[in-house]
């Protein structure tokens, strides 16, 4: 278990003293930019200048399945399953706790503690227009006592890929400490998921080379 003290002596946090725009509350705390599982997490040390201490696990820094001089190394997995990779802006919703116990919801981007507007986008714009037209994912936090980690994509989000919508947020797992659920795993309406493409049961490097090669061909360049 991680303690404040470790947290304090390494070069892998940062410490931070920001406003949790959702919630108006003042938070301290440190923020992990070590990639691995620990990626993005938030060591909260107090709300509102009352002691506070909490541990949010993030989205995880997952690496790819191969090295650039070209070694496979997949991780071992009793179960290997396959979903759409979405491009847009990794959202992690969760909860958090003050010095009486009380509850907030909030959203965080990888590397930034709570959400906002930035030079890289208006973000917290964006779900807040998301929430407006209907869509709760605090709801879902609650409903599922898990935080969630979802994509943000569309052609107000733009990076590589031309969408024909304007916004949308794709869940891609829940996480409550080290228990991660692909959304085949949970309780929830798949239409608001990553989309799911199969159990890859086959040869893994094989099987990922000729995915790879059929998602090439269908590839086409705008501009």
């Amino acid at each position: 278990m991680i303690d404040l003290e470790t947290v304090k002596n390494s070069n892998d946090w940062s410490s931070f003293k920001t406003i949790d725009q959702y919630n108006n509350n003042e938070v301290d705390g440190f923020l992990c930019h070590h990639g691995g599982d620990d990626y993005g997490m938030l060591f909260i040390t107090s709300v509102n200048g009352q002691s506070a201490l909490s541990v949010v696990t993030a989205t995880p820094k997952l690496h790819y399945p191969f090295s650039k001089d070209g070694n496979w190394n997949f991780p071992k997995a009793s179960k290997l399953l396959r979903f759409a990779k979405l491009d847009g802006t990794n959202l992690f919703v969760f909860s958090y706790t003050d010095s009486n116990k009380k509850q907030y919801f909030s959203c965080k981007t990888r590397l930034v503690p709570f959400l906002q507007n930035s030079k890289f986008g208006p973000f917290k714009d964006m779900l807040d227009d998301i929430i407006v037209g209907g869509f709760n994912p605090a709801k879902l936090v609650t409903d599922l006592d898990m935080n969630l980690s979802f994509e943000l994509c569309g052609n107000r989000n733009p990076h590589l890929i031309k969408y024909d919508i304007p916004l949308k947020m794709a869940l891609l797992f829940a996480r409550k400490g080290n228990v991660i659920l692909p959304p085949t795993e949970i309780n929830v309406d798949p239409n608001i998921c990553a989309a799911y493409k199969g159990e890859i049961t086959k040869d893994y490097v094989a099987t990922y080379q000729k995915i790879q090669n059929e998602l090439n061909e269908k590839n086409k360049e705008l501009e």
